[in-house]
């Protein structure tokens, strides 16, 4: 699963990246939502303690968290998606896989803003000073980077053009 290096590289001990993540918008079709600048006034949800939750609080995004009409905190991307599903939300801030999962899901009923919201990393976090293990965990990546099977997931996930190991 994905595990945001950006803005804890002194938390852990970090494994190379292994995917470019992105935080995006995802919207119901035909909500008059084109643009992060359309969400002023909207209710939007998010994960809590999530990297989206926190470009939100910080104004990462331009738009001060008072902009909006409400940020309604979810413990996971589907109880937040649910809220969008069943209008309680305009938006929601997720993983871009996520989106694209949901989306899929739900063939032409919503859709990906193309703005990203933020950008990030995903790695593998370990005990600080725990270079054994991560160089391990590294080589075992590299393994399955030469076998392909980094690849297909990636593919299979429709996540080949955030590869970055």
């Amino acid at each position: 699963s994905g595990f945001t290096i950006n803005g804890r590289e002194g938390e852990y001990t970090w494994s190379a990246p292994y995917l470019n993540n992105r935080q995006v918008v995802i919207v119901k079709n035909g909500s008059g939502i084109y643009g992060l600048s359309d969400l002023e006034g909207k209710k939007l949800g998010v994960q809590t303690a999530s990297s989206a939750l926190e470009a939100i609080e910080n104004g990462e995004t331009g738009q001060s968290l008072q902009s909006f009409g409400a940020v309604l905190k979810f413990e996971d991307y589907y109880s937040a998606f649910e809220t969008l599903r069943k209008d309680i939300v305009d938006a929601v801030v997720m993983d871009v896989s996520v989106a694209k999962y949901q989306a899929s899901y739900y063939e032409g009923d919503y859709r990906i803003l193309d703005e990203t919201f933020r950008e990030e990393q995903y790695g593998i976090g370990f005990s600080p000073g725990n270079e054994e293990l991560k160089d391990l965990v590294e080589e075992a990546l590299l393994e399955l980077k030469e076998k392909g099977v980094y690849e297909k997931l990636a593919k299979k996930y429709g996540l080949s053009e955030y590869l970055c190991l």
